[in-house]
């Protein structure tokens, strides 16, 4: 069943970006049961309508010697 024209597959490719927004996508279609072309397709599809809005690295704030943040409101 689609919903918002994604499909199942879609929904897979958005759970495995999610959770690895650098799988190669070789991977991506290994796992999807397409070829790569069909993959980049749909990601290139779900860039253009707006699903996938950008990809972000995590990064470990002790590498970067920041020890704390925090933000605190007072009332």
């Amino acid at each position: 069943m689609e919903v918002d024209g994604m499909d199942r597959i879609d929904r897979k490719i958005i759970d495995i970006l999610q959770t690895n927004a650098r799988a190669p996508l070789k991977e991506i279609a290994d796992r999807v049961f397409l070829s790569s072309p069909a993959v980049s397709a749909r990601i290139a599809k779900l860039e253009k309508d707006g699903v996938l809005t950008g990809y972000q690295a995590q990064v470990a704030p002790l590498k970067l010697g920041q020890l704390v943040k925090a933000f605190i409101n007072l009332d």
